[in-house]
């Protein structure tokens, strides 16, 4: 598995690093002729470099090495387990991100960081590994357009639930905390008790 993952990760970061500098470029030159930092704009760019970096990562992935990897002591549970694990750290890592962009933001964004941790940073998962066991049974690009009608679609049910009973629904955090983790779980083990299924599945065809 550690081979797996090793690799996997050394390819994301072949993915990420170009993605990462051409973010950043665009954010340095808007600071440059704004003459000031802009969190809404570094929240959009964002998201966009969030977006693309899991869909790249996530779904560009066509298992064209699993056969290099079964020629090795590595069997499908652990092959699917460390493309899993990659999907897992890229999604904590670029949430991290946003979450940054959105501690340092202005007030007004508390209500969109306090509905981030407390529901839709599991939803956010949900859709990532759904969509990755979907792409792992039909290889599928467009996948990613799957995943993203999940991010909007969650995001704009719960959004306007949450917004529109605040008040009360912010007692309820650390049930929604609970439930978030709950929710984590079990994608992971859906994602990976199909993803595993659908991987024994092309070895044998």
């Amino acid at each position: 598995m550690k081979a797996v993952l090793y690799n996997d990760i050394k390819l994301a970061k072949d993915t990420a690093f170009p993605l990462v500098f051409f973010i950043g470029a665009i954010l340095a030159l808007s600071f440059v002729v704004r003459g000031k930092f802009s969190e809404q704009f570094f929240l959009q760019w964002a998201f966009i470099m969030i977006f693309t970096l899991r869909t790249q990562i996530a779904f560009g992935d066509k298992f064209k090495d699993l056969q290099k990897f079964m020629t090795m002591p590595v069997s499908i549970e652990n092959y699917s387990l460390a493309k899993i694990i990659k999907n897992l750290i890229v999604f904590l890592l670029t949430s991290l991100v946003f979450l940054i962009g959105l501690i340092t933001s202005h007030d007004e964004d508390r209500l969109i960081l306090n509905m981030y941790v407390n529901i839709l940073i599991a939803l956010d998962f949900l859709s990532l590994s759904f969509s990755h066991l979907i792409f792992t049974k039909y290889k599928k690009s467009l996948v990613s357009l799957l995943y993203g009608l999940l991010i909007v679609g969650f995001g704009f049910i719960f959004g306007m639930i949450y917004m529109t009973n605040y008040e009360t629904l912010i007692n309820y955090r650390p049930i929604f905390i609970v439930g978030s983790i709950i929710i984590c779980i079990l994608s992971f083990s859906l994602d990976y008790k199909y993803s595993t299924k659908f991987l024994r599945e092309k070895e044998i065809v």
